[in-house]
Parts: C-alpha cells; structure tokens; sequence
C-alpha cells in the first residue's frame, strides 16, 4: 500500500495548544503519533511524508 502523510509536528511543543491536540506534553504526543504509524504501516508499504515531520532528528532516523 502507498501512503501518504503531513504535519506531525513530532517535538512541536506548541502545536498541542495551537491544534488542541489531545496530548498533556511532547512526549506523550510523539510516542502516541509513532506508535500508531508503526502498528499501520507494514513493512512492504511506501510511506511519503509530505511536511512538517519533526523539530528533531532523532525522529527522522526513527
């Protein structure tokens, strides 16, 4: 399957209030964000991230 993605905003510690995005801190957003991608996406599927990705790297290693 082919997929595609945008604005996760992964570290983005504002974006949680400018979205009103359910989460109490970065930490508990980016772990919830990654864990559903990764329980969606399986290892044959193509997945394109078209923006806003992260504010650190270590998530784009991920």
């Amino acid at each position: 399957m082919i997929w595609f993605t945008a604005d996760f905003h992964l570290s983005h510690k504002n974006i949680i209030k400018y979205c009103h995005r359910p989460f109490k801190n970065i930490e508990e957003m980016d772990e919830s964000i990654l864990r559903n991608l990764k329980e969606l996406i399986k290892s044959d599927d193509i997945l394109y991230f078209l923006g806003d990705l992260s504010f650190k790297k270590n998530h784009l290693e991920e």
